[in-house]
């Protein structure tokens, strides 16, 4: 109970964006993709906006299910 699971991109990743859509079709609460400093996590960031604009925000988990909500 309280356990959930993070999907996490790894150190020196590229610009392939198919976490975002794991991370999404799993249901996972979170995704760590780290900062805007490196484009290939902007990418990510960028393509986990797109989606949330496609399937719309009643589809993703509501900000009081993040922890520090």
């Amino acid at each position: 109970a309280g356990i959930g699971a993070i999907v996490s991109a790894r150190s020196g990743e590229t610009e392939d964006v198919t976490i975002v859509h794991l991370a999404v079709g799993w249901g996972a609460k979170q995704l760590k993709v780290g900062s805007f400093t490196r484009s290939e996590r902007m990418v990510k960031w960028n393509e986990g906006l797109r989606v949330a604009d496609a399937i719309g925000s009643a589809a993703l988990p509501p900000r009081s299910a993040f922890p520090w909500g």
